[in-house]
């Protein structure tokens, strides 16, 4: 199978609709950067898998994604987006397509044998589509790790790898499943357990079973039931029994506690009646201390109005107090006061400040006087109030003490009420006795009830026991099945891995010669002309590649830019023509030769004349003309198959555009021959 054409519109840098013809043995595409070389190679990926991995980014810049370029995003309205890759097989030829919407689905059948592995169509793209910038991150500037599983998938073994990821799977879904019936199995025994329990336990109350009948059993226990059932209902009986005899030991409980609070009721009442003889002495104390309080408080209200009317001259008193002193110091002045300024003489000046000192001094006898009942007063009052207070304290504790009995007896009464007794310790004792008998009858009414029933219920749990057994024998075999296919799981992921690394191993052996004679054919170095690999893990297989004879070197290091990308090429061209589960036979380079030079350009051109050969179909682009020219030269085969060299250029706000298409004609058969063949034609001609 081979690309026949492809027809581009609306897509990256082309806006208007370019349809390019691939010829069945090569097709040479050229033209300066930004012709759109690497669109036609994106546009072949893109209807394959819906992507281009070269632009697939991680996070997005600014909110946008890749897939908001996959389209024209230049100036003017495309006329129309698709993209359709047309391809030649033996039958009839069939196309992939792709628009902004839709996708058409590929036939995986029609490009890759059966059990290529998971995801073959992209594994397809990415050994048969080579582009500069992921020459060498594809092969040399792998991790070894990544470099075996690039490769493994290349040569069609992932299928082992599967076949592990689903033994895996099964070993995990076995392992939650034998859980699962580990957990039944143990829940089976345990009832296994509880039917031996419960058997053994009927069977002890079997052997208690008197030749009592039910009959009988009903007629003893008739006084206490509130319903008979019918003769012959054991397990009804069972109900009533059970139920009547809670109710009668509640009863018994309930009269027990009043019987009890009762005989704590009486010493309540005596303690009553010699708290009400308290109560009416503190209220008798109460009536007098009130009585003393009430004087106390009159007396103090007098004597606090006396001392605050006296209080209210001592301004004035303590006024004539100073102007006496004045005057007893100055004497009189010419026969006249020195305080008014009347004329007196100094003995009626002396005798009135007599009488002024007389008056002051009375007045300050009678507010001490004052002060001091009113002193007195104030803690008579202080007493009495003491005292009443302390009256009323008591009395009202008391008071809420005999609240507290009366309350308690009113209790004693809706109990006795509620149990349908009379509040009195006699009858209520008679009834207890009543209740106990009751409790007793109908506990051995019980005892004999449960005997009946396990021998009932012996043989129902003997049939469950058998199935419970038989249960549990069933999940153990089931155990012992899972554990079985766990092992077996394990075993076959163990060979898978075992065979997938047999099988590397020789896939890797049949590849060396090739990636070897690839090497050599494009000489990346001058002193290290011989690469091999090594792979090592056992578990986790790890693939590096090295130069040199007598120490190994990691090219990855060693070797510029250039020459990791010439070796990358050996390795990748090698894996691409490794692939036995491909069927499509096309080599797509996207620009091999922009970092390398001159020398190694036309090594690789001799390889690609050599894969072209083998029949390959080799779809190279070139952005150098006269290495586009070279290349056509050097691909032109002889079979009679058709080359194409193709030349784009890019014209503003149109985009992408084909500038001119050129056919390569094949070789002829015979270009040159010997004179002696040429004589012998001619006479061969003649002679006709």
């Amino acid at each position: 199978m081979v690309i026949k054409d492809i027809e581009i519109a609306g897509f990256r840098g082309v806006r208007g609709i370019i349809k390019i013809p691939f010829g069945p043995s090569f097709t040479v595409i050229t033209g300066r950067n930004g012709a759109g070389k690497s669109t036609i190679c994106d546009a072949i990926e893109y209807a394959m898998t819906g992507e281009i991995s070269r632009l697939a980014v991680t996070d997005p810049e600014k909110g946008e994604r890749i897939s908001d370029y996959i389209w024209w995003r230049g100036l003017g309205e495309p006329l129309s987006k698709r993209v359709a890759v047309r391809f030649a097989n033996s039958g009839e030829p069939f196309t992939q397509e792709a628009t902004p919407d839709s996708r058409s689905e590929v036939d995986v059948s029609l490009f890759c044998a059966p059990d290529s592995g998971s995801d073959p169509i992209r594994k397809l793209c990415q050994t048969s589509i080579f582009r500069d910038e992921l020459i060498s991150r594809l092969s040399t500037d792998l991790s070894e790790s990544e470099r075996f599983e690039f490769v493994k998938r290349a040569l069609g073994l992932a299928e082992f790898a599967d076949i592990e990821r689903k033994c895996a799977a099964l070993e995990k879904d076995l392992k939650s499943t034998y859980t699962n019936v580990e957990r039944l199995y143990t829940s089976a025994r345990e009832r296994v357990a509880a039917y031996t329990t419960q058997i053994s336990e009927a069977r002890t109350l079997a052997t208690r079973a008197s030749d009592v009948q039910l009959d009988h059993i009903s007629l003893a226990v008739a006084g206490y039931l509130t319903v008979v059932p019918p003769q012959g209902s054991l397990s009804a009986l069972s109900v009533q029994v059970r139920r009547a005899l809670g109710e009668h030991r509640n009863r018994t409980q309930r009269l027990e506690i009043l019987s009890l609070e009762v005989k704590n009721s009486q010493a309540q009442q005596t303690r009553r009646a010699d708290l009400q003889s308290r109560i009416d002495d503190l209220r008798e104390q109460l009536g007098k201390a009130e009585s003393r309080l009430r004087s106390a408080e009159t007396i103090w209200e007098s004597e606090k109005r006396g001392i605050n009317d006296l209080r209210a001259e001592s301004p004035r008193n303590a006024a004539l107090a100073l102007l006496a002193q004045t005057g007893s110091q100055l004497g009189t002045i010419e026969e006249k006061c020195p305080l008014c300024g009347l004329t007196i003489s100094e003995k009626d000046f002396r005798s009135h400040l007599k009488e002024i000192q007389t008056a002051v001094h009375l007045l300050d006898q009678r507010i001490g006087d004052a002060t001091a009942r009113f002193t007195s007063a104030q803690a008579e009052r202080a007493t009495a109030t003491s005292e009443y207070e302390r009256l009323s304290s008591e009395a009202s504790r008391i008071t809420s003490e005999i609240q507290a009995v009366d309350l308690g007896l009113v209790r004693l009464r809706d109990q006795a009420a509620l149990l349908g007794v009379e509040l009195a310790l006699e009858k209520i004792d008679t009834e207890l006795a009543r209740s106990r008998t009751a409790v007793e009858a109908l506990d051995g009414s019980v005892t004999q009830i449960d005997s009946l029933l396990a021998l009932e219920q012996i043989t129902d749990l003997e049939q469950q026991l058998s199935l419970g057994k038989l249960e549990a024998e069933k999940l153990g075999a089931e155990m012992d099945r899972i554990s079985t296919a766990r092992q077996n799981a394990k075993a076959i992921s163990t060979s898978a891995r075992r065979v997938s690394a047999e099988n590397m191993d020789e896939r890797l052996a049949s590849l060396s010669p090739l990636l070897t004679e690839l090497y050599v054919r494009l000489r990346p170095h001058v002193d290290f002309v011989d690469v091999s690999y090594r792979m090592r893990g056992d578990v986790k297989r790890f693939l590096s590649l090295q130069v040199g004879h007598e120490e190994a070197l990691n090219p990855r290091f060693i070797f510029s830019s250039g020459q990791r990308r010439a070796l990358g090429l050996a390795f990748l061209l090698a894996v691409h023509l490794s692939r036995p589960w491909c069927k499509l036979n096309s080599l797509i380079l996207d620009d091999p030769v922009q970092h390398v030079d001159d020398y190694r350009a036309l090594h690789l051109v001799e390889v690609l004349a050599a894969i072209r050969q083998r029949g390959e179909q080799i779809i190279c682009t070139a952005e150098d003309p006269d290495l586009a020219e070279l290349l056509c030269r050097r691909l032109r085969s002889e079979s009679g198959s058709e080359g194409m060299m193709v030349e784009l250029s890019y014209v503003a706000n149109m985009g992408v555009t084909v500038s001119k298409i050129k056919e390569i004609t094949p070789f002829p058969k015979t270009l040159l021959m010997s004179a002696k063949v040429k004589q012998e034609r001619l006479e061969l001609g003649s002679g006709a």
